[in-house]
C-alpha cells in the first residue's frame, strides 16, 4: 500500500490494488459549480443527449448564469426559479451566437435545474460537434450521487454502496482528459449509468461522501475501474472483457 499525491484533486490519496483498504483522507470544503469552474477543481461532464436539434432547460431552485466557454467570467443573462431557457442548433441558442459552447451555470449553492424530466446538480452546457450536445456540468462527488444508486441498487449496506462509489469515482476520474472536446462521460451504460438529482437518496449520498477522496490506482494513476453487475459466479481477465490491459485484473 503507497500513499501519493493525487494531483487532479490536489489532495493525499491511497493506492489499492482492491476495495478492501482504505485510509482516510481530508478534502476541501466544497464550493459552488460556477467557482469550481474558474478555479479549475474537479468537474465532469456528462452527455445527457445529442438526438435533437434543441434542448429546453427549466431553473428549478437557485440562480444560473448564461455564459460562453471562452469567457465564463462575463455574464450573458441571468435566470432564476422557473426561467425556461431553449437552445437552438446550429445559428442561436435564446438569442446567443454559438460561437463557442454556451453553459448554463449555478451561482448559489443547491441549485437545481430540469432537463428531460429530470433534475440535475450543477450547470448545462451545449456544443456543436459531429452532433448538437446536451452536457451536465458536475462537481464529481455530485456526479457520484447520481450514479451510485443507480449501478449497485438502494438495497445495499452502507459498506459495500460506498465500495461502488470508489469504483466509480475512479472511473469518472480516469474518463476526465483534455482529449475530450466534448464530453467526458455518457449517461448510459456505455459509461455509468446516471441520473443526476432524481437518482438521489440520503443513503446514497451518505455512502458517496463516507468514500470521498478514494480511488483506485495503479503504478500511480488512477485506473479506469470496469465493473459488471452480474459476473456469473466467476470473474474475467479485464483484457477478455473490456479489451483493456490498462491494469493487471485477473479473473
Amino acid at each position: 500500500m503507497v500513499r501519493v499525491r493525487y494531483q487532479l484533486w490536489k489532495i493525499g490519496v491511497v493506492a489499492v490494488c482492491c476495495l478492501a483498504v482504505l485510509l482516510a483522507v481530508v478534502l476541501p470544503a466544497p464550493v459552488d459549480a460556477a467557482e469550481q469552474f474558474a478555479a479549475g477543481a474537479p468537474m465532469i461532464r456528462v452527455l445527457l443527449s445529442s438526438h435533437s436539434s434543441s434542448y429546453a432547460v427549466t431553473v428549478e431552485e437557485g440562480e444560473y448564469a448564461l455564459v460562453t466557454e471562452d469567457a465564463p467570467q462575463d455574464i450573458l443573462q441571468e435566470y432564476g426559479p422557473g426561467s425556461r431557457i431553449v437552445f437552438h442548433s446550429p445559428e442561436e441558442a435564446d438569442g446567443f451566437a454559438e460561437d463557442s459552447m454556451l453553459m448554463l451555470l449555478p451561482l448559489d449553492e443547491d441549485c437545481l435545474f430540469r432537463f428531460n424530466g429530470l433534475l440535475y446538480r450543477g450547470g448545462f452546457q451545449t456544443s456543436r460537434g459531429d452532433a448538437y450536445y446536451a452536457v451536465n456540468l458536475v462537481d464529481v462527488e455530485q456526479y457520484l450521487y447520481g450514479v451510485v444508486g443507480y449501478e449497485i441498487g438502494y438495497d445495499y449496506s452502507l459498506d459495500a454502496t460506498a465500495a461502488q462509489a470508489v469504483a466509480a469515482r475512479s472511473y469518472a476520474l480516469a474518463s476526465i482528459g483534455a482529449e475530450n472536446r466534448y464530453y467526458d462521460v455518457t449517461n448510459t451504460v456505455s459509461s455509468q449509468v446516471y441520473g443526476g438529482y432524481s437518482a438521489e437518496t440520503a443513503a446514497i449520498r451518505a455512502a458517496v461522501d463516507a468514500s470521498c477522496g478514494y480511488v483506485v490506482m495503479c503504478d500511480d494513476e488512477v485506473v479506469q475501474a470496469y465493473y459488471c453487475s452480474n459476473a456469473g459466479g466467476h470473474t474475467e481477465n479485464i483484457e477478455n472483457v473490456w479489451y483493456s490491459d490498462e491494469v493487471p485484473l485477473r479473473g
